[in-house]
């Protein structure tokens, strides 16, 4: 039978152990909170104004400067036209970045004489070196199809995005409810009632796209604002 006594020294013992370790951590618990609500505040900020702000609360790092200035070679001119719609496709800086990349991965894992090392530490690991190197040209031709295979086409009413050959969505721009910006990779525009189009920031013709679409955003403000009144 559990008694009071030993209910109280339960409990005494767990505070007396778990205590120190919530006192030390409450500050940076409300440190986060506060970061967190910031976060969501400059969100909902931009989504009201209809401006392109953070994509998530949470976000990865930024790509590496110089990574970024050499993805950015060719983004500057315009898209391509195809009768009616224009379309984006990566960048000739971002296709060679994602290219350079690559080889150096496999370089690091298939030429002994280029990382030196490499042989010995493949070896000691629990699975055979086999594996891993089969898993790392996956994983690299993952992200060379996935570059390559990026292309976004617009016209005045629909928004169609395409990824790694097979996968395409379309969304309407009278959707649109929200842009943000990934700050690594790619623009993430929210549709109505829970689409997500994802478009390579690092794409021939980005600029006229980001105007583009910020445009059609505000008209769709305009309109909501409008329908709300009456």
């Amino acid at each position: 039978m559990v008694t009071l006594d030993a209910i109280i020294h339960l409990i005494g013992t767990t505070l007396a152990r778990y205590l120190p370790m919530v006192i030390l951590l409450a500050p940076f618990a409300y440190l986060a909170f506060r970061w967190v609500k910031r976060r969501r505040d400059e969100i909902a900020r931009h989504a009201k104004a209809g401006t392109i702000g953070p994509a998530f609360v949470v976000e990865g790092a930024t790509m590496p400067l110089h990574f970024d200035l050499l993805a950015r070679v060719g983004t500057s001119g315009g898209a391509e036209q195809a009768l009616q719609e224009k379309v984006l496709r990566p960048s000739v800086g971002v296709r060679l970045l994602i290219l350079v990349i690559s080889a150096l991965v496999l370089g690091q894992f298939f030429l002994p004489r280029f990382a030196q090392g490499m042989d010995e530490a493949l070896a000691e690991l629990p699975v055979s070196p086999l594996v891993v190197q089969g898993l790392v040209l996956l994983a690299v031709a993952n992200g060379v199809i996935y570059i390559f295979s990026c292309e976004a086409r617009y016209d005045i009413s629909v928004l169609i995005v395409s990824r790694m050959l097979v996968f395409r969505r379309e969304f309407l721009w009278k959707n649109l409810e929200r842009i943000g910006d990934d700050g690594r990779y790619e623009l993430v525009l929210i549709f109505r009632p829970g689409g997500k189009a994802k478009v390579l920031r690092y794409s021939q013709g980005i600029r006229d796209f980001k105007d583009y679409a910020l445009k059609r955003l505000q008209e769709n403000k305009v309109t909501d604002a409008r329908t709300a009144r009456s």
